[in-house]
Order: C-alpha cells, then structure tokens, then sequence
C-alpha cells in the first residue's frame, strides 16, 4: 500500500514538473530579455543609454506587467524631460500608447501619440515623426476608420523612406496593406504587402 502511495505521488508530480515546465519557457525567454535589459541600464555610462534602456525595459514588460511597465517609461520621461532630451522624451510618451490601446483606453493613447509627435515634429526628429504617425494609423485601423489610418500610414511611409529605415518601410507597407484589405481595396492592399515582402 506505501509502495502504491508513493507511485500515485510519483506519477502526480512527474506530470505536475513537466506541465510546469511548458509553461515557463515563454517566461523563461521574457525573463532572459528582462535580466538583459536589466544590465543594460546598470552598464548604461551616459543619460541617453539610460532613457533608451528604460525605454526597452517598459517595452519588455507591456504584456507582462503593467506597473512595471509604466515605472520604466515613467523613469524614462522624467530623465529625458530632466536632460531636456527631445528626442527621448518623444520616444517615450510613444512607447507606453501601446499598452493604452492594448486596454482599450485609445484616448489615452491618442494623447501620448499627438504630444509624441509634436516634440518629433518641433525637432525635426524623423524616426519618431514616422513612429507617432505609424502608431496613430495601427490604432485608427483598430478602430475601423481606415481612411485615417491610411493618411497617417502614409506619412509614416513617407518619413520613413525619405530616413532610409527598411525594415520600417517594411512595417508601414504591411500596416498600409492591412487597411486597404480591410476596406476591400484588394489591388492596393496586394501592391502594399508585396513591396513589404520584398524590403524584407
């Protein structure tokens, strides 16, 4: 009867530690990328290597959680705002719009987008003219109001090629392939996602 016992228990926690096991390697690899980012910041020797190491680290933990997100972003803003860093503080009221759209408080975002790309614009700071108009167009084809979605797609498009960033080109054409699918627009939707293809 022991003997039995002890096999029962054997079998229940054998299934228990390889169920467990399964579960923790997406949150092996976050934690990996989180302890990265982690010694980033530490090793980081100037401001502007700290403001992008918070940046990561905010961006790592969006869908892990929440707080944490917002205390590195926040973090972030403040050291960049501190070290009247333009093009930091730009960066990174764009960063947490995601986690606002992802919870559905789109005015939250749309706020932290339109201040982003007012300190992009007053700068001349391409890239992230390019990343508040790419954003606000993903959260208007969320929405289903594509035809904003596309005028801001297009200027991230623009900002983009003119910045010679592939591999955002690449996101813009998809994103813009995306809307025009949405709204039957099949011939501009293939032009799109086959230029996408071939950036890559």
């Amino acid at each position: 009867m022991k003997k039995k016992c002890i096999n029962i228990f054997f079998l229940i926690g054998l299934h228990l530690s390889c169920f467990s096991q399964n579960t923790q390697l997406p949150d092996s690899l976050s934690i990996k990328i989180i302890e990265d980012r982690k010694l980033q910041l530490f090793m980081a020797k100037d401001d502007s290597s700290r403001i992008i190491a918070f940046e990561n680290l905010g961006s790592s933990y969006e869908t892990l959680n929440i707080d944490s997100s917002s205390k590195y972003y926040n973090a972030g803003l403040d050291l960049a705002r501190q070290k009247s860093y333009a093009w930091g503080e730009a960066r990174l009221l764009a960063g947490p719009s995601t986690l606002m759209a992802q919870q559905g408080k789109y005015a939250e975002a749309f706020e932290l987008l339109f201040k982003s790309l007012k300190i992009a614009e007053e700068n001349s700071l391409g890239y992230d003219i390019a990343r508040a108009n790419r954003r606000i167009g993903l959260i208007y084809t969320d929405l289903q109001n594509q035809p904003k979605a596309i005028a801001y797609l297009l200027k991230a498009l623009q900002m983009d090629e003119a910045n010679q960033y592939p591999s955002k080109v690449a996101i813009d054409h998809y994103a813009l392939g995306d809307s025009y699918e949405i709204i039957n627009k099949l011939d501009s939707a293939a032009f799109h996602i086959n230029f996408a293809l071939k950036q890559k």
